[in-house]
This record gives C-alpha cells, sequence and structure tokens, in this order.
C-alpha cells in the first residue's frame, strides 16, 4: 500500500478537524454536480451530429464511453466515503487519554511515597499491630507498581487509536481537495469547449478521477485495517485490565489494627 499516514506530529484540533471532513463532502459533491453538467453538455449534441460522418459519432461514443467511466469512478469513491460512515470523536478519546495520564503520574507518585525508603511511619507501630501493619506500606506499592503499566497501556492505546482515525480521515480529505480544483477546471473547459476537443478534455480528467479512487481506496482499506487491529489490541488490553497480579485476592491491600 502506498497511501500510509503518518500518525506521529501535533493532532488538529477538533474545530480545524471537522472543517477539513466537511470540506471533503462538498469537494464530493462538486465533483458530482460538475460530472452531471459534463453529461448534460455531451446530451445536448446528438440531435444535429447525429447524419455526421460514421468517424465521427465513433469519436462521440469514444467521449460517451469516457463519462461514463467518469461516473462510475465518482460514485466507487462515494462508497467508499459511505464505508467510512462517520469519524466519531476522536478528541474524546484524546481527553480520555489525558485523564488515563493524570491517573497514571498520580500512581508514579503514590509509589515512590509507599517505597519502604521513604516511609518511615512505620517505624512508629509497635506490638502485634505493628508488626501486620508494617509490611502494609511495601505491599500497596506492589500493588500500585502493577497498576501503573496498565494506565500508561490504556493511555498509549487511546492515543493511538484517535491519532489513526484523525490522519486516516485528513488524509482521505487531502486526495480529494488536491484534485478538486484542477478537475472542476477541466469539467469547465469541456462544458465550453467544441465537441472535437471533447475527448482531449475528459480523457484526463478521467484518469485525475481514476487516480483519486485509487489513493482513497487504499486509505479507506488502511484505516479499517488500523480500526479492526485497534480492536483486538484492545481485547488485549481488556485482558490485562483483568491480571490482578500485586494485589490479595483482587482487593486493595489491607491491615486490621484490631489486637
Amino acid at each position: 500500500m502506498t497511501n500510509v499516514p503518518n500518525t506521529s506530529g501535533p493532532i488538529p484540533d477538533a474545530a480545524s478537524f471537522t472543517t477539513a471532513v466537511d470540506q471533503m463532502r462538498t469537494d464530493k459533491q462538486s465533483m458530482d454536480e460538475k460530472a452531471n453538467a459534463c453529461i448534460e453538455r455531451y446530451n445536448e449534441g446528438p440531435g444535429w451530429w447525429a447524419g455526421f460522418l460514421d468517424w465521427f459519432q465513433g469519436f462521440m461514443e469514444k467521449v460517451k464511453v469516457a463519462l461514463e467511466s467518469l461516473v462510475d469512478a465518482l460514485e466507487d469513491i462515494g462508497e467508499y466515503l459511505i464505508q467510512l460512515a462517520s469519524p466519531g470523536n476522536p478528541f474524546r478519546m484524546l481527553e480520555m487519554r489525558d485523564a488515563w495520564r493524570d491517573v497514571q503520574r498520580s500512581l508514579s507518585g503514590q509509589v515512590g511515597v509507599l517505597d519502604p525508603i521513604n516511609f518511615m511511619g512505620d517505624d512508629s507501630w509497635t506490638g502485634r499491630a505493628g508488626t501486620r501493619y508494617r509490611a502494609m506500606p511495601g505491599r500497596q506499592a506492589s500493588a500500585l507498581s502493577g497498576l501503573h503499566p496498565k494506565a500508561d497501556a490504556f493511555a498509549n492505546h487511546l492515543d493511538e487509536h484517535a491519532r489513526g482515525i484523525v490522519f486516516g480521515w485528513l488524509a482521505v480529505a487531502k486526495i480529494i481537495a488536491d484534485s478538486t480544483i484542477t478537475y472542476l477546471q477541466d469539467a469547465a473547459d469541456f462544458i465550453t469547449a467544441d465537441p472535437l476537443d471533447w475527448l482531449d478534455i475528459v480523457n484526463p480528467i478521467v484518469d485525475l478521477v481514476g487516480n483519486v479512487l485509487k489513493n482513497v481506496g487504499e486509505l479507506v482499506q488502511w484505516i479499517q485495517n488500523y480500526i479492526n487491529d485497534s480492536l483486538a489490541r484492545m481485547n488485549g488490553l481488556s485482558s490485562s485490565m483483568a491480571n490482578l497480579e500485586g494485589s490479595e485476592g483482587g482487593k486493595w491491600p489491607s491491615s486490621s489494627l484490631a489486637v
């Protein structure tokens, strides 16, 4: 696959992302409308060229075939965009990522506090209650240490998933946007041109849209694979979150101070 989005680097804000996605849909609609205008212009002709020489009719048949190919390609692009459905709200995922990273930072800090080297409070406990309590900070630090990598993995997964959606959609929008100006200009030239020039104009349009179709198709496939892989990784994280290593029977380590 030649079209693989770069998911690294700063993520645009939600407003910029929404604007790009809306513009992509507007561009696609403009392409459809211009294709229909080209077909309407072509359909104006048969009444006056039907009696022309066979070579001219053959020429116009090639134009017709090219226009049909253009419409088919645009419909296929539309089908790909339907497959994408909606990007959802990847920026909500980024908010959740930040929340999990706050949890991660909090856990890291608490592990240090409960380290027996730093935690001196247990020295003041004596007797049987003190004996039971003295090991408690270390056991609690062990439980926190087990939670820390889980929070880290969850935050990283949310970040990767959101990045794939944002940059995948932006890549699709860019491909369509980059071709729209040239497409609309060429289509406008077709509408106003002499019919003898139509084939020279329409063939590059078909090639342009065919290239857009190929690239969009590759990107849609990439996005779908990315989401499927992400869901598979989420199942793995769920298994990891179910791992209660470091806890005591799945519960927070505690000790009774009763004598």
